[in-house]
């Protein structure tokens, strides 16, 4: 399951950056750690941009479930190997939409909201509800993760 895992969350990443390429941006890469990955760039984004380039990451997952789910109707017996990784995208698409930043959801609400109000405002606001809501985590489970 944790190869499914690595490759739900590669082919997120790659959908991100598939679509900066696109757009026009230059890429360093893609970094992975143990939390999960990114887009390595220099760039700062348009805003029409970003939210392009958030939505890719959790629409590649969303096709890659569709795509299973219609190969279990046309050939049943592929559930046995794809149930699991429809699983790891569906949670790897879900934790990603949480709408908090640095993540695609974070980063799609950002995106939005800057068209009506400052970017450097939203992304203060925004930080501080990511640190208020680690603080939630740190008391319940003990540790917190910086972004």
């Amino acid at each position: 399951m944790i190869f499914y895992y690595v490759l739900a969350v590669v082919l997120h990443e790659y959908g991100h950056y598939c679509v900066a390429k696109f757009l026009g941006y230059n890429m360093d890469g893609i970094v992975f750690s143990v939390f999960g990955g990114g887009i390595n760039t220099d760039n700062n984004f348009k805003r029409r941009d970003e939210l392009f380039i958030s939505i890719a990451g959790p629409l590649v997952n969303l096709v890659l479930i569709i795509i299973s789910i219609c190969l279990w109707w046309i050939f049943p017996m592929t559930y046995v190997v794809l149930y699991d990784f429809v699983v790891c995208n569906l949670v790897v698409m879900l934790f990603n939409l949480i709408p908090i930043y640095p993540l695609d959801g974070g980063r799609i609400i950002v995106s939005l909201i800057t068209k009506k109000f400052n970017r450097n405002k939203i992304l203060k606001i925004t930080k501080y509800m990511t640190r208020r809501e680690q603080m939630k985590v740190i008391k319940r489970n003990g540790r917190a993760v910086d972004y």
